[in-house]
This record gives C-alpha cells, sequence and structure tokens, in this order.
C-alpha cells in the first residue's frame, strides 16, 4: 500500500474474518467509538496484561494511532479504551500464537515485572540494558473457532504488516517527525538480535579491558626498568594475563624483564650478603688477632 488509502482497502478483506457474533459487534462498536475520524482496521484479540491474565479486547487501528478498547457484551457498550500513538510504537513482533507490541514507555499499570525491577534497583542489582524489547503487550487474535480461512498465521501476518505499514506512511506523511517507524519481526529475529547485542557488548567489555590492563602493564613496565625493581609488575602482569586476546608480544616482553630484574636482585642480594660476610669475617680476624 503506497497510501493510507490503498491500506484501507486492503484492509477491507478483515470485515470478513469470522468472529462470534458478539465479538463482531464489539469491533464495529469499537470502531465507531473511537474519537478518530481515520480508521483503518478492527481486530479482535485477547490482550496479556501486565499480570499475564488475557482480557478480551478490540484493537482499532488509525492512521497515527491505536486503539485497545474494552467492549461489555452484555450491555453491548465500550467500558474504556488507552489510546497509543504509532510513533511510540517500536516493534512489532510476530509471534507463534499473535503479537507482541514493543513501546518506548510502559503501556498500562504498573505490574509484577516492574515491581521486582525496582526493588532489585533499590538493592543495587544490575538488571540489564534498557533498549525498544523492554516495554511491550502481548495481543492474541481471537476468530471464530468454526472458521474456515484465514489461518491463525495469516491473521498474524496481516495484523502485523498492518501496523507496520501505517508506521511507515505517518513517517512519510510527516518525514520531519522524530520516530522510527515500527520494525515488523519474528520472534527469532528478535533473539537474533538481543544474542548480537550481548556478543557485542561482551566483546567490547573485553576490548576496554584488554585496552587498560596493556597500558597498565606497559606503564608498570616503564617504571620497573627505571627502577630495576620488578616489585610493580606482578598485579599489571596477573591482569594482563586474565585479559582476553591481549597481546602476546607484550606478555612475553613483560615477562623476560620481570624474569631479568628478579635475576639482577637475586645477584644483588648475594653480592650484599658476600659483602657482609666479608666485613663480618676480617672483623672477627682483627678481633682475634688484637686479643
Amino acid at each position: 500500500a503506497a497510501s493510507f488509502g490503498e491500506l484501507r482497502e486492503a484492509l477491507a478483506t478483515v470485515h470478513s474474518w469470522k468472529y462470534e457474533p458478539e465479538n463482531e459487534a464489539g469491533i464495529a462498536r469499537a470502531m465507531k467509538y473511537v474519537p478518530d475520524d481515520e480508521v483503518l482496521a478492527g481486530f479482535f484479540v485477547h490482550s496479556i496484561n501486565e499480570w499475564r491474565v488475557a482480557q478480551p479486547r478490540v484493537l482499532v487501528l488509525s492512521r497515527t494511532a491505536y486503539y485497545r478498547v474494552a467492549y461489555n457484551p452484555k450491555r453491548g457498550n465500550i467500558d474504556h479504551y488507552h489510546k497509543t500513538p504509532l510513533m511510540q510504537l517500536k516493534v512489532v513482533e510476530k509471534t507463534p500464537f499473535g503479537l507482541k507490541f514493543f513501546l518506548d514507555e510502559r503501556d498500562g499499570h504498573t505490574g509484577p515485572r516492574a515491581f521486582f525491577g525496582k526493588l532489585s534497583g533499590a538493592l543495587g542489582v544490575v538488571t540489564g540494558v534498557r533498549d525498544e524489547f523492554e516495554h511491550k503487550r502481548e495481543y492474541i487474535p481471537t476468530l471464530s473457532i468454526q472458521r474456515a480461512e484465514p489461518s491463525a498465521d495469516e491473521v498474524v501476518d496481516v495484523i502485523g504488516a498492518a501496523f507496520g505499514r501505517a508506521a511507515e506512511l505517518l513517517k512519510a506523511s510527516a518525514p520531519d517527525a522524530s520516530f522510527t517507524p515500527a520494525r515488523v519481526i519474528t520472534s527469532a529475529q528478535r533473539k537474533q538480535i538481543q544474542a548480537q547485542r550481548r556478543e557485542d557488548e561482551r566483546l567490547a567489555v573485553e576490548a576496554a579491558e584488554r585496552q587498560v590492563a596493556e597500558r597498565d602493564l606497559r606503564a608498570a613496565m616503564a617504571s620497573a626498568s627505571m627502577s630495576r625493581d620488578a616489585g610493580g609488575l606482578g598485579r599489571p602482569l596477573r591482569r594482563a594475563r586474565r585479559a582476553v586476546d591481549v597481546d602476546q608480544a607484550l606478555l612475553t616482553e613483560a615477562h623476560d624483564l620481570k624474569a631479568e630484574l628478579e635475576e639482577e636482585k637475586r645477584e644483588r642480594e648475594l653480592q650484599e650478603r658476600l659483602e657482609r660476610e666479608r666485613i663480618e669475617r676480617e672483623g672477627a680476624s682483627a678481633e682475634l688477632a688484637a686479643a
């Protein structure tokens, strides 16, 4: 779809999806109820809230936002709704059973994850790096079990593509807007992205440690060469040995310098001991001659 008009036409087929009668009524009511004149489509889903409880909801997609609407089938009216601008939508993940919407802020009330995150922060426990996968809301499309088609995978694909394309068209219509349209990915792709980031972070930490270890070792070697004392080489040398992919030539040079200085120290101590023994021996001989 190259425009919102074409996207609305492409989504016209979703109105033929078979839902339970009360759910179809909820979609129709929600699409008219939300305060938005540019509605594109509506979908009946189960929204997984902060406490992992599935709640029946209608997702209404418009040109600039989407609405999570609570419909009461007994009274035939809307209890409440929650609006989320498409600008806040960062990633749409297609899962085996539905979709996960990742946002730039928490969607809904504080749940156990946020509570324990605050508790961990208060205790000084590192809870991980914040990224676009931090805040999420999961939706499971709920069509009639009597339907012949579309399949669950097709439903997930259509909803994911609709939200992703709507975000792209919104960005195209407002190129100066400071947001990046939501990406549509699979669970496997998200895991791959997160695994690669963890690997990149590990390599960055190792590189930083290696740089500091090599710098400190070189400084210790320069100091030891001037003072001819190997005492300051032990700790920097041990740190460098623990570092990953440290310069082996530098390690060899440091080991050789340490061995050289230790040999010098042994030779110096030997000569000092021999000199003390000579002085003691001469003193004893003088005393004996005087006696």
